[in-house]
């Protein structure tokens, strides 16, 4: 799994993507997207995105949408068109 943290409207929100089978890739359809919503600095069931890739994040008037590859150094985080 790996952690990355962003700033959603002024709040900073941690993110994390779990590899649920640790199979050493991470875009399985059992593979996890966790938001701290509520800011408490972990993560509950009630947090966790099922298939992660079509994930998108409100901030404001914008959705954010989620991106990495397989195997992913960074995730990427862009505005949807």
């Amino acid at each position: 799994w790996f952690l990355a943290k962003v700033n959603e409207d002024g709040a900073e929100k941690l993110i994390a993507i779990i590899d649920h089978n640790n199979n050493g890739r991470f875009n399985d359809k059992d593979d996890q997207l966790l938001i701290d919503y509520n800011n408490d600095s972990s993560f509950s069931p009630d947090e966790v995105v099922t298939h992660p890739q079509k994930t998108a994040l409100k901030s404001g008037s914008q959705k954010l949408v989620f991106s990495w590859d397989v195997y992913p150094n960074t995730l990427r985080i862009g505005r949807k068109n």
